[in-house]
Protein backbone atom coordinates (compact mmCIF):
# COMPACT_ATOMS: atom_id res chain seq x y z
CA UNK A 1 0.00 0.00 0.00
CA UNK A 2 3.12 2.17 0.87
CA UNK A 3 4.38 1.91 -2.46
CA UNK A 4 1.12 2.85 -4.02
CA UNK A 5 0.93 6.30 -2.44
CA UNK A 6 4.94 6.89 -3.30
CA UNK A 7 3.35 5.86 -6.78
CA UNK A 8 0.69 8.35 -6.63
CA UNK A 9 2.75 10.79 -5.18
CA UNK A 10 5.68 10.78 -7.79
CA UNK A 11 2.71 10.92 -10.90
CA UNK A 12 0.95 14.00 -9.22
CA UNK A 13 4.62 15.82 -8.65
CA UNK A 14 5.60 14.91 -11.95
CA UNK A 15 2.36 15.71 -14.47
CA UNK A 16 2.29 19.33 -15.59
CA UNK A 17 -0.73 21.68 -16.44
CA UNK A 18 -2.17 22.14 -19.49
CA UNK A 19 -3.45 25.13 -20.69
CA UNK A 20 -4.83 26.14 -24.22
CA UNK A 21 -6.58 29.62 -24.94
CA UNK A 22 -8.66 30.62 -28.00
CA UNK A 23 -6.26 30.11 -30.57
CA UNK A 24 -5.67 26.12 -29.98
CA UNK A 25 -9.54 25.80 -29.05
CA UNK A 26 -10.51 27.43 -32.84
CA UNK A 27 -7.51 25.08 -34.22
CA UNK A 28 -8.97 21.79 -32.72
CA UNK A 29 -12.46 23.19 -34.03
CA UNK A 30 -11.46 23.62 -37.65
CA UNK A 31 -9.77 20.67 -37.42
CA UNK A 32 -12.54 18.51 -36.65
CA UNK A 33 -14.91 20.40 -38.86
CA UNK A 34 -12.60 19.34 -42.00
CA UNK A 35 -13.37 15.87 -40.81
CA UNK A 36 -16.47 15.87 -40.65
CA UNK A 37 -16.95 17.16 -44.03
CA UNK A 38 -14.77 14.91 -45.06
CA UNK A 39 -16.82 11.99 -43.98
CA UNK A 40 -20.03 13.14 -44.72
CA UNK A 41 -18.44 13.95 -48.61
CA UNK A 42 -17.92 10.74 -48.52
CA UNK A 43 -21.38 9.27 -47.64
CA UNK A 44 -22.68 11.78 -50.11
CA UNK A 45 -24.57 14.43 -48.02
CA UNK A 46 -23.42 17.93 -47.52
CA UNK A 47 -22.52 19.01 -44.09
CA UNK A 48 -23.53 22.26 -42.28
CA UNK A 49 -25.88 23.51 -44.49
CA UNK A 50 -29.51 24.26 -43.67
CA UNK A 51 -31.69 24.65 -47.34
CA UNK A 52 -35.42 24.96 -45.21
CA UNK A 53 -36.77 22.83 -48.54
CA UNK A 54 -35.07 24.94 -51.18
CA UNK A 55 -32.27 22.23 -51.82
CA UNK A 56 -35.31 19.81 -52.13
Amino acid sequence: MKSVAVFLCIIILTTSCVKAGPTAYGICQAGCAAVVVACYAAGGAVFGTVTAGAGA
